[in-house]
């Protein structure tokens, strides 16, 4: 009997949508002459290769400039990191004189990652040039249809052998 209700507790609350999730939502400023920002450190189930879709996780949102459309923003980098590369990224970002910090930075990081223009054979999705124009995709969403309906940008964390977990950087 109390399996019976339990069954129906749980088919209840799935229906209404109250299941809890985990989620992080970020909002904020960020001035440009900051060299480095750490935002967050989150974590993501392991993917099931059954329900790919729907056990991957996802980072995604807005990120624009406050000043005019037409204005120029010095480009900066938007970085979601796993565990595995994040110290190396992190410990190098307080190398002097910059010029060093940023090739340090990003040494491992650019061995896997994916970029249109310098690394068109990288396997992980971790950079995104920002801010993104109003009203339209970040520069680097090369695939319109896997970025999340009324978003700039879309990151899709996969990993089939163990959890994991992400620093989100910029």
């Amino acid at each position: 009997m109390a399996c019976r209700w339990l069954v129906w507790v749980v088919y209840l609350l799935g229906t209404l949508g109250v299941l809890p999730v985990g989620a992080l939502h970020l909002k904020g400023s960020w001035k440009a002459s900051e060299f480095f920002l750490f935002v967050a450190k989150f974590g993501f189930q392991q993917t099931n290769l059954n329900d790919k879709t729907d056990t991957q996780g996802y980072i995604y949102g807005n990120i624009t400039s406050r000043g005019p459309a037409n204005a120029s923003t010095p480009p900066v980098t938007l970085v979601v990191v796993d565990s595995e590369y994040f110290l190396e990224f992190y410990g190098n970002r307080s190398r002097v004189p910059r010029s060093r910090a940023c090739p340090a930075m990003f040494g491992k990081i650019q061995t896997i990652a994916w970029d249109a223009r310098c690394h068109a054979n990288g396997q992980e999705d971790f950079l995104r040039r920002i801010p993104c124009p109003k009203g339209q995709l970040c520069p680097d969403e090369d695939n319109p249809e896997r970025v999340v309906p009324g978003y700039q940008f879309t990151y899709a964390v996969e990993d089939t052998n163990q959890p994991r977990y992400i620093y989100y950087l910029y």
